[in-house]
């Protein structure tokens, strides 16, 4: 039934799925773009997270270069995760400092089914 109201459709149908690999052919067709949308780039994760410190007000927030590397690690992190932990300073009722921020988005990235944090060299 949802793909005869999809062809009947008039207007524009715009779905979102996680599970690509589990619609069938007739279903796919049926859909005249499919655009993907893959984890955050290094440098795509490190400007957020600037981005995200910077909107805390604290002018006190220390951010290092081994915090770069850690956003770098963080092989499946998306914006959706930066919006999660910012819900979760709600829920905590503070404001996370970079570290406790970058500590959140680790959590969030090891959550994930796929959550692997990649780390590479020697590190504490």
């Amino acid at each position: 039934e949802l793909l005869v109201q999809m062809e009947a459709y008039k207007g524009i149908f715009i779905a979102s799925t996680n599970l690509m690999d589990e619609l069938d052919q007739a279903s796919i067709r049926r859909f005249d773009l499919k655009i993907h949308f893959g984890y955050l780039k290094p440098e795509q994760a490190w400007a957020l997270f600037q981005q995200t410190i910077g909107k805390q007000g604290n002018k006190r927030h220390q951010i290092s270069k081994e915090m770069q590397q850690r956003i770098g690690y963080l092989n499946n992190l998306t914006p959706g995760d930066f919006a999660t932990v910012i819900r979760q300073q709600r829920v905590y009722g503070e404001i996370f400092n970079a570290e406790k921020l970058l500590c959140a988005l680790e959590a969030e990235c090891r959550a994930k089914h796929d959550g692997q944090v990649n780390r590479i060299g020697f590190l504490n």
